[in-house]
C-alpha cells in the first residue's frame, strides 16, 4: 500500500528509508505474535501498521506532510509500524517491560482480570518499554531517535500529549538545528489509528476457526464489518458503513463520537503549538462525517436537543445567575483564563485586560490566544463545553471556567454582543451574538485586527444602561476579583482605575471602623487584632482574630460580645483569584475575618457561589487557626503560671468554637498545638498548683475533674475541696463547664481511663491513668452503673444521667427484669417510671413518681417510695450544682 511518507522520505532522506525497510523486516514476526495472546482480536500486526501509515498520508494535505523535516517522517514511520508491539509481549516478560508499581495495582483493583487484559489495557506503555530496550536490534540509529519512535509510539492512545514536559515541542534527535514536534506527531498517529475501523482489519478465515467468545469482542468484530469506507474531502473525514443491526448501530454512533473528540482534542494540542521558528503545524481534517446505510430497520437522527430560549429564561438567568454583574465576572473570567494559558506558553508575554465603559456599551478586552473558527464552533457555542476544561491543554494549567455556560449569562445585560478575535497565524474573526435562538452568528467579511486576542462589546440593555456607572463597576469588580495576577484596567472616558493583586494585609485602623460597632469605636483600644499569612501551592491568603483585653494587657473575658458588626467578621474565600463565598461560623475560630485565595483545582456548584466539599475549605481555614492560636498564645506564654493558666483559659472559653472541636478531635497537629499551651489548675497537698499540661500528665496518674462554674474566680467554698482532698487523697483539676469536654477528649487522647465516683453534694470524675475498664450494665436499654453512694440518679459531667445500681428500687428492677419484661403493665410502668426520673427536677414534686411507684407496688407486693434524700442535692440545681465560686 503506497503512501506519500515513504516517497516524500526516499527523496529527502535515502539512509532513513533504507533503515526503516530494515526495521519493517526485523519487526514483523514480533508484531504478528499478538495473534498469540489474542487470538480473536481485530488486526494488530503489519497490515495495520501500513493501514494507519497511508491513512496518515491521506489525513495530511500535500503542504502539511512537506513541512515535516526528514527525521519527523522517519520517526513518524516507525511509530506506524511499532506502536503495537507491546501487544506481543509473553505474559511473563510484562513485569521486565513496565513499571511493576502499576501492574501490581491493577491486579489489586481488578481481580478478576488475567495478565492477557492488562497487556491489553497497558499496550501503548509495554511498546514504548520494548522499543527502547531493544532499539539496536530493531535498527534504530540512536537511543535518542529510540525516545522520539517510543513516545510517538506510546501517543495512540490515553497519554496527555498537551504534557509538553513528556512530549516536547522541541525535541532533538541528531546534531544541528532540526528538530521534532512530539505533540504534533503523536495527533497524528492518535487520528490514524482510530480511523482504521474498516472490514479490512479482521479476517473472516482466523473468525471461522478462531471465533470471539465474549459479547464486547463480538461487538467490535461487527463495527468493523460495518465500516466500508474512509475518505477525506476538504476539512471532514467522511466514513462510509452499512448497517444492519440497530445495536451495532449505535456502537456505530459511539465509535464516531469517539473519533470525533479525539480529533478535537488533537486539533487543541496543535492550536496549542502553532508556529515555531517559521514552521506551522497544522491540521486542515477538524471534524467528521457518517454516511451509514440502515438495512432491515430505520434509525432516525433523534435524540436529546436544549431549548435555548428556555434553558436561558428559565435555567440560566433566573437559578444559577440572578444578579447581571455575573455577566461580567464571567466575561473577565474568560479573558483571565486566556492570559493565564497564553503566559504558560509564552515566556515573556506581559497580559493586558482592560474594561473600557461607553454610553450604551461595556468593552472587554485581552491580549490572550484568541480564537479561530474550530474553537467558536466547537466550544464557544457549545453550551457546557469549555475550551479548557474538555482535555487539560497543558499538565500544569487549570482554569477557572469549569461548565461552558458563563457566556449564556452575557445576555443578562444585553441582547446581542460583538466578537473580534484574533489567534496567531490565524486570520482576524468578528461576529454578532444574538440573544434570539433562531438567529445563527453573524460573520462579518471586511475585518482587520493585527494584535492576537479577544475583544467582547456588550450591547448594554434598558436595565443595565442605569445601573453600570463607573463607581458602580470599580466596586462590582473589585467584590469578585481578588487576587489576580493580571491587573485589570477599569476605563470610563478620561478616568481610569487599576485594580491589582492582593497583598493580603489587615490594617487594624482602616478595618477597625467596619468591624467595630458605632457606639463601641471608643473602645477600639481594648482591642488587639493578630494576623496570620499563609502562602503555599494550595492557597494563600491573610486571617486574623480580634482579641478585646483588658487595661493590664491580658485576655478580657466578659462585655465584648456585642461589641462586633456581625456582618463585617467574615472570611472572603476566592478561587484562582475569583471570588466564591463569604463564609462565618465556619472556622474553628470566633470573631476572625480575612481573605483566602485557593489555588488548585476545587469542585464548585454551577452558580460559582459555593464549594462542593466544605470539609477541604475547613481544613484550610483550621489551618490558620491553629497558626492564630498558636501566635495569639506565644504572645500571652510568658507570663507567670497563674497568669497562662487564665489567659489560655479565657481565650479558649472565649475564641474556640465547640463544635469544631469534635472535629478535631483527631487532629494531631491541633492536640501538640494546646498541650504546647495548656494549662491546669489543681488541688494537691492543700494547696493551689498552676502546670502545663504534660507536666501534669507525667506527674499525676490518677487525678479527680472538677466542673465548676468559673474556674478564674478564687474558690470560695475550700472546705468542700478539702474535704474532698482529705477524703480521697487525689489531686483535683478544676475545669470550666464549657471546657470540660474538650480537657476530657485531650486527656483521653493520651489513653488516660476514666472512672466514675459520685459523692454527697456533687459529683466529680477520678481519672485514673491505666489499662482498665469501667463496668455498665444494659436495662431495658437504660444504662445502669454502680457507685457509691446510693442515690438513685447521677450524672456524667453534668451531661448525661444514669440509674444507679446500688438503690435498692433499681436493684429490684435488674434482678426482676424478666418478669417485669413478660408483663405488659409491668414494662410500660418502668419504662414510664425511668422517664420521669430522667425528667425529675425541683420543679417537678415527687407525687408523680410515687404514684408510678404505687401502681407497681400493688401488681408485685412491694412498698417502694421515694424522698428527696434519694436525689443528690445537685439534681434540684438543674445541673448546676457544686458553685464553689
Amino acid at each position: 500500500m503506497k503512501n506519500h511518507f515513504t516517497e516524500i522520505l526516499s527523496a529527502k532522506d535515502p539512509l532513513l528509508i533504507e533503515k526503516y525497510e530494515k526495521s519493517r523486516i526485523t519487526a514483523k514476526p514480533f508484531l504478528e505474535k499478538y495473534q498469540i495472546n489474542f487470538p480473536d482480536y481485530t488486526d494488530h500486526g503489519i497490515s495495520h501498521a501500513d493501514r494507519i501509515t497511508y491513512l496518515a498520508s491521506e489525513l495530511l494535505k500535500e503542504q502539511e506532510i512537506e513541512n515535516l523535516t526528514s527525521d519527523e517522517i522517519y520517526v513518524l514511520l516507525m511509530g506506524f509500524l511499532l506502536h503495537d508491539i507491546g501487544m506481543g509481549i509473553s505474559e511473563k516478560e510484562i513485569i521486565n517491560c513496565v513499571n511493576p508499581q502499576i501492574y501490581y495495582e491493577f491486579l489489586k483493583t481488578n481481580p478478576n482480570e488475567t495478565n492477557k487484559e492488562f497487556i491489553r489495557e497497558y499496550h501503548h506503555e509495554l511498546s514504548y518499554s520494548i522499543i527502547k530496550k531493544e532499539f539496536k536490534e530493531l535498527g534504530i540509529p540512536s537511543e535518542v531517535y529510540a525516545e522520539a519512535i517510543a513516545l510517538v509510539s506510546k501517543a495512540h492512545r490515553k497519554v496527555e500529549l498537551n504534557n509538553y514536559d513528556e512530549y516536547k515541542i522541541k525535541f532533538f534527535v541528531k546534531t544541528g538545528s532540526d528538530f521534532l514536534c512530539l505533540p504534533y506527531l503523536g495527533c497524528i498517529i492518535r487520528i490514524a489509528d482510530e480511523l482504521d475501523l474498516t472490514k479490512n482489519r479482521i479476517s473472516e478465515l482466523v473468525l471461522k476457526y478462531h471465533p470471539p467468545k465474549d459479547e464486547i469482542t463480538k461487538l467490535e468484530i461487527e463495527k468493523h464489518r460495518a465500516n466500508i469506507l474512509v475518505n477525506f474531502n476538504g476539512d471532514a473525514v467522511i466514513i462510509t458503513s452499512k448497517c444492519y443491526n440497530q445495536y451495532v448501530f449505535n456502537a456505530l454512533i459511539s465509535l464516531y463520537n469517539k473519533i470525533k473528540q479525539e480529533i478535537k482534542y488533537c486539533q487543541k494540542v496543535i492550536r496549542g503549538i502553532g508556529r515555531i521558528e517559521n514552521k506551522n503545524y497544522t491540521l486542515t481534517i477538524n471534524r467528521l462525517k457518517k454516511n451509514i446505510n440502515t438495512v432491515g430497520f430505520s434509525s432516525k437522527d433523534i435524540g436529546f436537543s436544549i431549548d435555548i430560549e428556555n434553558t436561558f429564561n428559565h435555567f440560566i438567568s433566573r437559578t444559577l445567575y440572578d444578579n447581571p454583574i455575573i455577566a461580567i465576572r464571567e466575561a473577565i473570567q474568560n479573558a483571565i483564563d486566556t492570559c493565564r494559558y497564553k503566559k504558560s506558553h509564552v515566556v515573556d508575554f506581559n497580559p493586558k485586560i482592560n474594561v473600557i465603559l461607553g454610553k450604551n456599551k461595556l468593552i472587554i478586552e485581552d491580549n490572550g490566544i484568541g480564537m479561530d473558527d474550530f474553537i467558536i464552533k466547537e466550544f464557544f457555542g457549545k453550551l457546557g463545553n469549555t475550551y479548557y476544561k474538555t482535555q487539560s491543554l497543558k499538565s500544569d494549567f487549570e482554569s477557572i471556567a469549569e461548565f461552558g455556560i458563563g457566556i449564556f449569562s452575557y445576555f443578562l445585560i444585553c441582547d446581542y454582543y460583538e466578537i473580534e478575535t484574533k489567534m496567531r497565524d490565524k486570520i482576524p474573526i468578528k461576529f454578532k451574538v444574538n440573544k434570539d435562538p433562531n438567529l445563527n452568528f453573524y460573520f462579518y467579511k471586511e475585518f482587520f485586527k493585527k494584535e492576537e486576542g479577544t475583544k467582547i462589546t456588550f450591547y448594554l440593555n434598558e436595565n443595565a444602561k442605569q445601573e453600570m456607572s463607573y463607581e458602580h463597576l470599580i466596586k462590582n469588580i473589585k467584590n469578585f476579583v481578588k487576587d489576580v495576577e493580571i491587573a485589570l484596567k477599569i476605563i470610563s472616558d478620561d478616568k481610569f482605575e487599576i485594580i491589582e493583586k492582593d497583598d493580603y494585609n489587615i490594617l487594624f485602623e482602616e478595618e477597625i471602623k467596619n468591624v467595630l460597632k458605632i457606639p463601641y469605636l471608643n473602645k477600639k483600644s481594648l482591642l488587639k487584632l493578630y494576623t496570620i499569612k499563609i502562602e503555599n501551592e494550595k492557597f494563600r491568603g491573610i486571617l486574623g482574630i480580634w482579641v478585646p483585653i483588658n487595661k493590664s494587657g491580658d485576655i478580657k473575658r466578659k462585655g465584648f460580645y456585642t461589641w462586633f458588626r456581625d456582618h463585617a467578621l467574615k472570611i472572603e474565600v476566592s478561587h484562582k483569584g475569583i471570588h466564591v463565598a463569604d463564609y462565618k461560623y465556619k472556622s474553628i475560630l470566633k470573631y476572625v475575618m480575612g481573605r483566602i485565595n485557593i489555588l488548585n483545582k476545587t469542585e464548585l456548584n454551577l452558580s460559582r457561589n459555593h464549594f462542593t466539599d466544605m470539609n477541604y475549605i475547613f481544613n484550610i481555614l483550621s489551618e490558620f487557626g491553629f497558626a492564630l492560636i498558636k501566635k495569639v498564645l506565644e504572645k500571652y506564654n510568658k507570663a507567670n503560671m497563674k497568669n497562662k493558666f487564665i489567659n489560655f483559659n479565657q481565650f479558649f472559653i472565649n475564641f474556640i468554637d465547640s463544635l469544631s472541636l469534635k472535629r478535631l478531635k483527631d487532629n494531631e497537629l491541633f492536640t501538640n498545638i494546646i498541650h504546647q499551651f495548656l494549662y491546669f489548675r489543681i488541688y494537691v497537698d492543700e494547696d493551689f498548683r498552676y502546670l502545663d499540661s504534660l507536666t501534669f500528665l507525667l506527674e499525676y496518674k490518677k487525678f479527680i475533674i472538677l466542673p465548676i462554674e468559673n474556674i478564674f474566680s478564687d474558690i470560695k467554698n475550700i472546705d468542700i475541696i478539702k474535704h474532698i482532698y482529705d477524703e480521697t487523697k487525689i489531686p483535683i483539676l478544676f475545669t470550666d463547664y464549657f471546657l470540660v469536654d474538650f480537657h476530657l477528649y485531650l486527656i483521653l487522647n493520651k489513653k488516660i481511663h476514666i472512672e466514675i465516683d459520685f459523692k454527697e453534694y456533687f459529683p466529680y470524675l477520678i481519672i485514673t491513668q491505666n489499662d482498665m475498664t469501667k463496668e455498665r450494665m444494659k436495662l431495658q436499654n437504660l444504662e445502669i452503673i454502680k457507685f457509691n453512694k446510693s442515690f438513685i440518679l447521677t450524672n456524667f459531667a453534668f451531661k448525661y444521667r444514669f440509674l444507679n445500681e446500688s438503690h435498692p428500687l433499681i436493684k429490684f428492677w435488674i434482678e426482676n427484669e424478666r418478669l417485669i419484661d413478660e408483663n405488659n403493665n409491668l414494662r410500660e410502668l418502668f419504662l414510664y417510671l425511668n422517664k420521669s426520673l430522667d425528667d425529675y427536677n425541683q420543679k417537678r414534686s415527687l407525687e408523680s413518681i410515687n404514684k408510678i411507684l404505687s401502681s407497681i407496688n400493688e401488681i408485685i407486693g412491694t412498698n417502694f417510695i421515694l424522698k428527696e434524700e434519694d436525689f443528690p442535692l445537685w439534681i434540684n440545681e438543674d445541673f448546676f450544682s457544686g458553685r464553689l465560686d
